[in-house]
């Protein structure tokens, strides 16, 4: 792995945003699997009382953390088209 401080500003800058994409998209695909993983009910077959619990306690997900991609996934639920600017960091 190249270290940071051998790039120059350019190549740090394009570096960065190629990794700010990445994780938009990840981001998107995260809120996608806990959509499906509340529909399946899988949180319930893990003895979770809900899918903030099961977030937290089995996947190991800060409390924000846990809050806001649950908060994302009841959005991109009642507006599909959110996925898409999720993907792409517009939110």
């Amino acid at each position: 792995m190249q270290h940071l401080g051998d790039l120059s500003n350019e190549e740090l800058l394009v570096s960065f945003r190629a990794r700010v994409k990445h994780a938009n998209a990840n981001e998107a695909s995260i809120v996608v699997h806990l959509i499906e993983i509340e529909e399946r009910r899988i949180y319930a077959d893990s003895a979770c009382s809900s899918m903030w619990v099961y977030c937290v306690e089995r996947e190991g997900f800060s409390e924000s953390q846990a809050y806001t991609r649950l908060a994302a996934a009841d959005v991109v639920r009642a507006f599909p088209r959110a996925l898409e600017y999720l993907e792409h960091g517009d939110i």
